[in-house]
């Protein structure tokens, strides 16, 4: 497992490079003990993907932290409910809300996507409508 840092200057940096049989609780707990024990005092920010034992050994070391699972996975979950053949529209218009410029207009794609999922259940067609891919 590999844990990339970044500051507050956005500087990257690899702060620990682990091999596991596992990613379990207790293997995450030993990476996040060790990087305590080697000077980090908070994580501000972690994303990750939705690993329960990363979480929970977070929880113990980090109380503090910010968790969010990364937008790849969370796109990668939502997926799983689409077809296969109407996955490359509704990416498409997943794109539209993660890569709004501020939480209005993602808030208004949300909508929109809202709206033409519900007619695609009845109405494949409608998919796109927010990008124009079709």
């Amino acid at each position: 497992m590999i844990v990339l840092g970044v500051n507050t200057e956005g500087q990257q940096d690899i702060l620990s490079m682990n091999i596991v049989e596992s990613e379990k609780a207790s293997a995450w707990m030993s990476i996040l003990d060790d990087l305590r024990t080697r000077g980090v005092k908070d994580i501000f920010f972690l994303c990750s993907d939705n690993l329960s034992g990363l979480d929970k050994a977070v929880e113990a070391i980090f109380p503090d932290s910010i968790r969010q699972i990364c937008i790849v996975h969370q796109i990668r979950n939502s997926l799983k409910y689409v077809s296969y053949k109407d996955r490359k529209e509704i990416m498409a218009d997943i794109k539209c809300i993660y890569g709004a410029d501020n939480e209005h207009l993602a808030l208004e794609a949300l909508e929109i996507f809202k709206q033409i999922g519900k007619a695609n259940i009845y109405q494949p067609y409608n998919l796109g409508k927010i990008t124009g891919i079709i």
